[in-house]
């Protein structure tokens, strides 16, 4: 007989690690879903994410590169709303778009201040991917 506790919990008679891999395979398929209800394939959100994640530590302070090399922070009233590390894209006459300071600045910008406020590299990860998932309020 079945107990009321063990009824809806399903990872009875499971390991612990048997049960951390179906929670990892679940939050993998919320966050293919997700990514695939917006229009980004995979390839394109692995890019994605590990230009946001290397913005964040430039921006924090943990790459040892002068940030202002490739970033122009916004300083204007306007720029800053959403959150506070906002940046300015620059005008070029080259056709700079896929340069990695051009290419990042529209999706870092649209983050919410909940994600760009991080206190750390991992929480930073976690956070942008809970947005991707969209179990985070924009």
């Amino acid at each position: 007989m079945v107990s009321t506790f063990d009824k809806g919990h399903r990872n009875v008679g499971k390991s612990p690690e048997d049960s951390h891999k179906t929670d990892t395979t679940v939050r993998k398929a919320q966050l293919r879903r997700a990514t695939t209800k917006i229009g980004i394939n995979n390839t394109e959100r692995k890019e994605t994410t590990s230009d946001m994640i290397e913005v964040f530590k430039l921006l924090a302070g943990v790459e040892n590169i002068d940030c202002n090399q490739f970033f122009t922070p916004a300083t204007t009233c306007y720029a800053l709303r959403g959150h506070d590390r906002k940046l300015v894209k620059t005008r070029s006459r080259l056709d700079t778009r896929k340069f990695f300071s051009q290419r990042v600045v529209n999706s870092w910008n649209s983050l919410p201040a909940s994600v760009v406020q991080a206190t750390s590299v991992n929480m930073f990860k976690n956070s942008y991917d809970r947005y991707l998932a969209g179990g985070m309020d924009v």
